[in-house]
């Protein structure tokens, strides 16, 4: 298998092998079979995740399968973790996808500790809107947990996106998707975000329909797979092939080619019907990637992921320019405040170094900074699930320099 003997790491999952982890009605017994269909499948772990509804409801479904969870031990090995996307999401057309709109609303730091509160310590990543949460305080507040936020189904400005990784924001989920099928050629969401890569770890899905393959492995390239990792999406279609399935209140139709789309409606997606054994496959035999690059997206850095602790000292941007002045050993060419474009010139009166210094060296340095992850992975061994109390435990906190392939436990980063 490629990825190892320890497995994959699914970061993303709504569902397996029939079973639709957004029900209301959740089953103990059809959960236990789809935990024991998904390590059939190869996976060490999975975060489910739970989509877009009345808050109340989300909270109710995620409560219920914590519980289900505490029951079984299938289960607890099994679901790493909870993916709590929406509803703080972008509501226009395009962008929503298959989240029901009208459910949709503006991020506020209550509903959130609601359903944080509801997943019981577990939750691992939040999905939201940067330009739905006003002045970035719930991307703060659920990065202050510790819990990563990453940023999906938005269309924020390049200074919004800044914003939200100054407030905290670690990730992208599933690029190329919860987008309109049309964008503005070169001002668009996906090259806004593969010009952050440095500061995001972005998430994509391999199955050749959320991305034409092409594209996929020029999104990589792009954003370097120490950067990236492969999700599935996975609904409950997954490991089944064509039919009618739920997802959620919605019914999810799947053809031969394992599209999923609300019947009638081929605007948008649905989710996925993919295994990860599939998606490696198409890495492998489709983008043509090799063994270690694949074992990276599927399972070493998902792993890092879940092992990280994303609480984030926000650190503006302005400092930033200063650290890298100071690093280099440039020093003031007339500047009169933080803000001012010519600190930092090399000449005083053409181009400033810095603007262009910053999306190198500066990012670099904050990350080094103000991330203080949790204690590295022992070998084989998954992190454990409850997850925000490592400081409480008195473990030491380490800075890790943020390139994956390059360093581990021995380099102390």
């Amino acid at each position: 298998m490629v990825a190892g003997s320890s497995g994959y790491v699914d970061l993303q999952v709504n569902g397996y092998a029939g079973v639709d982890f957004n029900s209301d009605d959740l089953a103990a017994d059809a959960l236990h079979a789809a935990c024991e269909r998904l390590a059939a499948d190869g996976n060490a772990g999975v975060l489910a995740t739970f989509i877009t509804d009345k808050v109340e409801r989300m909270c109710a479904r995620i409560a219920r399968l914590v519980r289900l969870r505490e029951e079984d031990e299938t289960v607890r090995r099994l679901i790493l973790g909870i993916h709590i996307e929406g509803p703080f999401l972008n509501e226009n057309p395009g962008w929503i996808g298959a989240h029901p709109p009208q459910c949709v609303r503006p991020a506020d730091v209550e509903s959130m500790r609601r359903l944080l509160d509801a997943a019981g310590g577990l939750a691992r990543i939040v999905t939201l809107a940067p330009e739905r949460d006003p002045d970035m305080a719930t991307t703060r507040f659920v990065a202050g947990q510790g819990i990563a936020v990453s940023a999906g189904h938005c269309d924020p400005s390049l200074e919004q996106l800044e914003a939200g990784i100054d407030a905290g924001l670690s990730m992208f989920t599933h690029l190329g998707n919860g987008c309109p099928q049309t964008l503005e050629r070169h001002n668009n969401i996906i090259m806004r975000v593969l010009s952050m890569a440095d500061s995001l770890r972005i998430c994509f899905i391999a199955d050749g329909v959320h991305i034409p393959y092409v594209a996929l492995g020029s999104y990589l390239r792009l954003a370097g797979t120490e950067n990236s990792v492969v999700v599935t999406d996975a609904i409950a279609a997954a490991g089944l092939g064509p039919g009618r399935y739920r997802f959620g209140a919605q019914e999810i139709e799947v053809d031969e080619h394992l599209t999923a789309r609300i019947p009638g409606n081929y605007t948008h997606l649905a989710g996925s019907a993919i295994t990860m054994p599939h998606s490696v496959s198409n890495l492998r035999d489709v983008v043509g990637l090799g063994g270690d690059e694949i074992r990276r997206l599927t399972s070493e850095n998902p792993r890092r992921l879940l092992e990280a602790d994303c609480r984030l000292q926000p650190f503006p941007r302005y400092w930033q320019r200063a650290i890298a002045s100071q690093v280099v050993g440039f020093g003031s060419s007339g500047r009169t405040h933080p803000g001012d474009r010519r600190w930092g010139d090399l000449d005083g009166n053409r181009g400033s170094f810095l603007s262009t210094f910053d999306v190198h060296l500066t990012r670099h340095i904050i990350s080094l900074i103000r991330r203080q992850p949790r204690p590295p992975l022992v070998p084989g061994v998954l992190p454990a699930a409850s997850g925000r109390d490592s400081v409480a435990r008195g473990a030491r906190p380490r800075i890790r320099c943020g390139r994956w392939d390059t360093c581990g436990p021995a380099a102390g980063c």
